[in-house]
Parts: C-alpha cells; structure tokens; sequence
C-alpha cells in the first residue's frame, strides 16, 4: 500500500494557533484531512513576544493535530507581525547567451541581483515577490524565458521581517521541536484559497482583519502590486464591548460574535439581550448600544485602511474586496466595508480544496493557502527532479542515431 502523501501547516496568530493537514491524491483537489485550533499567548499583534509560553501552545496544537493524523511532517509556517516592513527593488543582468535567448538561469541571476542591496542590521529578507520583468526596456512581461534581448530586468517586491521578532518565532518553533518547511507572510498567501486569476487580473483588494492586526494585499493585473500591514484588529472590538458594558473578554467576545450585527440604524431601540455574569446573575444590554460600540471601532480600523489605500492611490478596484480572517465573521461587516471603501465585497471562503472536516470558514484561509503553496512547490520539485532530468537525457539519446 503506497504511502499517504502529506502537508502540514501553522498559522501562529494573536487570538489562536491554527494548524492543518492535507493529504495529495492524484487528480482530486487537495483534501485537508486534519486541524487542530488553540487559544494563543505570548504573542502580541502578530509577533512573538513570549517565547517559552508560545512554544508550550504550539507543541500543544501539534501534539493534538499529530494525534489526528498519526504521522509528523514539515511545517509551513505564518508569519504576520506589525514589525514587517516592504522594499520595492530592480536588479538588471545581461543576457549570457550569444544569440540572446534568455533562460532560467538568467532569470533568476536578475532576481538575486534585485537582492543584493544593502539592508539594516535588523532586517532581514523573509520573502521576494516577482512582480514582472523587462527585456530591453520593454516592461509588463510576467516570464522572460525563451524571449530574446540583451538586457534584462528584474521588479521584485521584498518582504523584510525584523529579526528580533522573527527570531522570537524561530525560537518558539525549535524549542516545541517543529520542522519548518518554509516561511509564509501571513494574510497574503490566502490569496491562494481565495482569489481566482480573474479577480487578480481585474484589480483586487484582500483584507485580512486579523485579532491584532489587519494585512492589506491590492492584486493588480495578475500580481501582487502593494502591501501594508496595521496595528489594528477585532479584537479591539472585544476590549470594546468588555469595558463599555463592564463584562468578562470572554462573554465580550460571545456578544461580538452572535448579536453585533451591523449596522446600528437596522437594530430596534427596544430590543435586548439576556445574559449571565461570572455570579449568575442576568444582565440586560440593548443591543442598539452594542451595535454602536463595534460600529464605532469598525469604522475607525476601516478609516485607516481607507487612508493607506489613497495613500498607495489604490481605490480603484473592479474586483473589490475579499474579506478574511476572523473579523471577517463579525456580522454585518461585508455590508459596513462596502459602504466605507465604496468597493464591491465579499467574504471569502476557501476554494478548490476539499475536506473531511469543517474548511467553510473565513479565519482558516491563511493555514490553508499555505498547504496550497506547499503542494504548489512540491510539484515544482518533483518536476526539477533528478529523475525528471534523466528521462530528457534518455529522450536526446534516443533521437541520436
């Protein structure tokens, strides 16, 4: 019996850790076969700060996940903290072949060469995004190779993580004893579950409203054109209500979730809300008033993200916005992003994947888009394979008399 092809991926974020496994099966989509989900600690608007506390709850989540799955793998691994920040470079090469055809090799030399600059002391390079390359100056071109040209160009968007933080992560991770596979910023590789090419193509915004923060991801013609990330999330929503009412976080965030639903001249002014505090005791709130505390903080995460789109002069998108994360299940918050941004919007819910257990949720893209590009990279691997080199040998042997 062959053996089960397996990914694993984790999502270490403010409000939980969420972990996932899919199995590949040949011609199916990928099947997400196991997850697991823990309240997270030590860890602060998406970074790291307590490194012994996150590693107990991420060896905690994978010990359950493992459990489910018999098995242990390589994980990809989210990485989404405020500390980020993004550099837009060009690295230039010319071409080495005589007759001026550009290949891999050329390729990826003027890739490195938008790398190599200078950096801080305390950054380092997490991811590089391919924006486009130019041959000859003649620019928008998404695959140079087989092209001809003397000059070539490479635009790439660099992720720079701070290392103090990232080490923090790293830390965390070796001392719960987790392989890593490779590093993913999280909120923009959702746009695997999420996004079709057409909405790529036509100009897009993700917005991943997190716990502590939210990722801002602006697709344009095909690719990746902005990035930024603020210090804001639902859960502010949840300290919110928790002060205004004076509640336990937790009934805050049980209120938030089940009766916030906007906006607040839909709800009656007579209408109620039972609930019981820590001592039993029931409480009665009117929800219009409730409605209008989340309305507020809404309002001002969404302001914000409005100031750093018009900043980036990136309001025009036919595509709209695809909201995920876990304020995207804050009811009523398609309709307030809609009406803020002046944008067509959507929740977004994982695509082209299956499972046998529960994936129809919003908060799971970014674990999810990570198995996807781990399948993704896979194949890429097996298709630059030693034995994939072998058979094109064969093949010119064969054409030889």
């Amino acid at each position: 019996m062959p053996k089960r092809e397996l990914i694993f991926a984790i999502d270490v974020g403010s409000f939980s850790i969420k972990s996932a496994v899919a199995q590949l099966i040949p011609n199916l989509p990928l099947q997400i076969i196991a997850k697991e989900e823990t309240p997270s600690s030590g860890v602060r608007r998406g970074d790291v700060v307590e490194v012994e506390e996150v590693a107990k709850k991420i060896q905690k989540n994978v010990e359950e996940l493992v459990k489910k799955v018999g098995k242990e793998g390589e994980f990809g691994v989210a990485y989404g903290g405020v500390h980020f920040s993004f550099l837009e470079s060009k690295g230039v090469v010319a071409v080495s072949r005589a007759d001026g055809e550009i290949t891999e090799e050329d390729k990826e030399r003027a890739i490195e060469a938008a790398k190599a600059l200078s950096l801080p002391s305390n950054r380092e390079i997490l991811e590089t995004i391919v924006k486009g390359f130019s041959v000859d100056k003649e620019s928008g071109i998404k695959n140079p190779v087989g092209m001809t040209g003397v000059r070539l160009e490479a635009e790439v968007l660099l992720v720079l993580a701070s290392k103090p933080y990232f080490r923090n992560l790293k830390k965390a991770l070796d001392e719960a004893q987790i392989d890593v596979a490779e590093f993913y910023l999280s909120g923009l590789v959702a746009e695997k579950v999420l996004l079709s090419k057409k909405d790529k193509e036509a100009g897009c915004l993700l917005l991943d409203i997190g716990s502590q923060t939210t990722k801002i991801c602006v697709f344009e013609e095909g690719e990746l054109s902005f990035v930024n990330i603020l210090p804001l999330g639902s859960f502010l929503i949840t300290n919110d209500i928790a002060i205004a009412f004076q509640i336990p976080i937790e009934t805050a965030e049980e209120l938030k979730v089940k009766y916030a639903t906007l906006p607040s001249k839909d709800v009656s002014k007579k209408e109620e809300i039972s609930l019981k505090d820590a001592r039993g005791e029931e409480i009665k709130i009117k929800k219009k008033t409730l409605v209008e505390v989340v309305e507020a903080r809404v309002d001002e995460i969404l302001e914000e993200v409005l100031k750093v789109l018009k900043k980036a002069q990136k309001t025009h998108l036919p595509g709209g916005v695809i909201l995920c994360g876990g304020g995207a299940l804050l009811p009523g918050i398609e309709k307030e992003v809609k009406r803020r941004l002046k944008l067509s919007t959507r929740i977004g819910y994982p695509q082209n994947i299956e499972g046998i257990v529960e994936i129809d949720n919003p908060s799971l893209a970014t674990v999810l888009g990570i198995l996807v590009a781990e399948k993704e990279k896979r194949k890429t691997k097996k298709v630059l394979s030693p034995k994939f080199f072998s058979k094109i040998k064969k093949w010119f042997e064969d054409l030889l008399p």
